[in-house]
């Protein structure tokens, strides 16, 4: 059993002495970790040191009871992998349709609209990875307030989940800056969740179309 050490002279009256981790007598902590300095390099430190631990989980969705079954876990490697994908994927986007940096820091905005959910986090951690910063979009004081934060944060790619995108197409001019739409669910509604309770494969190309005919790039996290 590890024995604490007892800094000398430290001990005064009414005062017991001040004790100290064996192995750091002089009160400071030598991290392995003293290089890092952003929640990307938080995360990759992470992949590379505990790669198999679970990171992300989510509970299976099964709509033909509307219930939930049990947690299914994801690696930190696999999400490691997912977010070298969903980024290098969000890099083509950006450098199609929203090119445009910010002048002092050289970043782009990402829009993430969504409940919580592993999505959110992938999202946010592909953005990191790519020098962008994520911007949290909320509908809890109705519609407008949505837009709001679309158009304040001149956003021109939204990340979010099915059940969003007929709300955002409909009231496009709104949101004049949007170019790309990013689904987190499959467009063809192929894995059920509770966001794709409404939609089917047929909904879907409906929204293709319309988000086409008003300029707007639809896709979805798996292509």
């Amino acid at each position: 059993m590890l024995k604490s050490f007892v800094v000398p002279s430290s001990d005064i009256p009414g005062y017991s002495p001040i004790y100290r981790h064996p192995d750091y007598k002089d009160g400071t902590h030598k991290s392995s970790y003293a290089d890092i300095t952003t929640l990307y390099e938080v995360f990759k430190a992470q992949a590379k040191n505990h790669p198999k631990e679970n990171f992300l989980g989510a509970r299976t969705y099964y709509p033909e009871t509307d219930a939930f079954g049990n947690y299914e876990w994801l690696t930190t490697a696999s999400v490691d992998e997912m977010v070298d994908d969903f980024g290098s994927g969000l890099d083509q986007l950006f450098a199609a349709y929203a090119p445009d940096k910010d002048e002092a820091t050289g970043q782009q905005p990402l829009g993430i609209f969504s409940i919580n959910r592993p999505e959110w986090i992938l999202a946010e951690l592909a953005a990191f990875r790519s020098c962008r910063y994520s911007v949290g979009i909320s509908d809890g004081a109705g519609v407008e307030s949505s837009e709001f934060y679309i158009r304040c944060s001149e956003l021109k790619v939204l990340v979010c989940s099915i059940d969003k995108i007929p709300r955002i197409l409909e009231r496009i001019e709104h949101t004049p800056n949007l170019k790309v739409i990013v689904s987190i669910d499959k467009l063809d509604c192929s894995k059920p969740t509770p966001s794709t309770q409404a939609f089917n494969a047929k909904t879907a190309e409906v929204l293709k179309t319309k988000a086409g005919s008003l300029g707007i790039v639809l896709t979805d996290i798996a292509q």
